[in-house]
């Protein structure tokens, strides 16, 4: 089993969320760095400090999310995301809140 965590922050200024996403991108290493704790998998100790970076490697959408210029570009990347049925509909990446905007 692999748990994670995941916070909903709302911004009312479309752009001024991407500004801030952006920005939170670089501190996400570093707070990954900070949880490491788990370099057992099946019981065996694996050599990483967290094993869990190589389980969640084989999941879709994981890691350090694009950079978007403005919140159309990202607007784009969702519309396209569902063009080419990759996701459903913007709520499986920006929770029910943003999704209606799209």
């Amino acid at each position: 089993m692999i748990f994670g965590l995941h916070v909903h922050v709302g911004i009312k200024d479309k752009n001024m969320a991407i500004h801030i996403h952006n920005t939170v991108r670089y501190f996400l290493p570093h707070i990954y760095a900070l949880s490491c704790n788990s370099p057992f998998w099946e019981g065996r100790n694996t050599g990483f400090k967290s094993f869990r970076t190589k389980v969640f490697d084989k999941f879709p959408r994981t890691g350090i999310p694009d950079r978007f210029e403005n919140w159309d570009d990202f607007k784009n990347y969702v519309n396209l995301l569902i063009k080419t049925n990759c996701i459903d509909n913007a709520k499986n990446l920006v929770g029910c809140s943003r999704a209606s905007i799209l």
